[in-house]
């Protein structure tokens, strides 16, 4: 959390919200095994779905690890928002015993929206991804995957994969970012004004506003970010002596 702060203004309430992060986390750990609860979950901010779909056009529905991001792809399906899940291989390997077997089984049910979803391994060939996209479909991709494009993020340049970006300036998708909120034991999913490929100059430009979305979402609430399951890349800086040719496009 320090690390995460360090360059913003909030970085005296390190230890505060670290301490909030552990009981967050806790918390959606409860939750994650309740899946029943999810038939509360609203979706906030519809509008911006249909002003992405607007005239047919394919839509990257991008998330963060950030809360409950588990309740995102059921939550959507459930009020009829029909969207391919790209999620980890990992779901369909072979299941290790015991309690880690349970845990990747019901991560793949959310996965397939409770067994009705449509879920991609991430290391599908990028032609799928492209085809979809151009036939009009909604993919849920995270923004904050580790790779080697630099991107501005709460005062830092981090090193994040250039996916989403690439997929919609290639495409001409739009990017509707997506964020899961917690109230008590309902998780809601709030849905914010889409970004279109077609006001930014290039794919890093576009990069760069998705990351600004989410960086104000964890400047007001850091501590809805996963630490824990999933070793965030928002909080190592890319080194000052890499530069773009060494860290690579988009």
């Amino acid at each position: 959390m320090k690390d995460l702060l360090l360059h913003t203004p909030r970085a005296g309430e390190a230890a505060e919200l670290a301490r909030r992060n552990v009981k967050e986390a806790a918390i959606l750990r409860e939750l994650f095994w309740r899946p029943w609860l999810l038939k509360r979950s609203r979706l906030i901010g519809q509008e911006h779905w249909h002003a992405a779909h607007a005239g047919g056009r394919g839509c990257l529905v991008v998330v963060g690890h950030l809360g409950g991001l588990f309740a995102i792809t059921p939550a959507l399906w459930r009020h009829g928002f029909v969207v391919y899940s790209l999620s980890t291989p990992q779901y369909w390997e072979p299941m290790p015993p015991g309690y880690m077997g349970v845990w990747r089984l019901r991560l793949r049910a959310y996965a397939e929206a409770l067994g009705r979803g449509r879920a991609i391994p991430s290391n599908v060939p990028p032609e799928v991804l492209l085809e979809l996209l151009e036939s009009g479909a909604s993919i849920l991709i995270a923004f904050d995957v580790p790779g080697s494009a630099p991107t501005p993020f709460l005062g830092r340049s981090i090193a994040l994969a250039g996916g989403p970006a690439t997929l919609a300036f290639r495409t001409g998708a739009t990017v509707l970012p997506v964020l899961p909120e917690r109230h008590g034991a309902r998780i809601d999913v709030r849905m914010f004004e889409p970004l279109d490929p077609a006001d930014h100059r290039d794919a890093a430009s576009l990069r760069a506003a998705i990351a600004g979305v989410f960086e104000q979402l964890v400047l007001a609430k850091p501590e809805i970010v996963d630490f824990a399951s999933y070793p965030s890349p928002l909080v190592t800086e890319v080194p000052p002596e890499a530069s773009a040719e060494v860290l690579g496009g988009v």
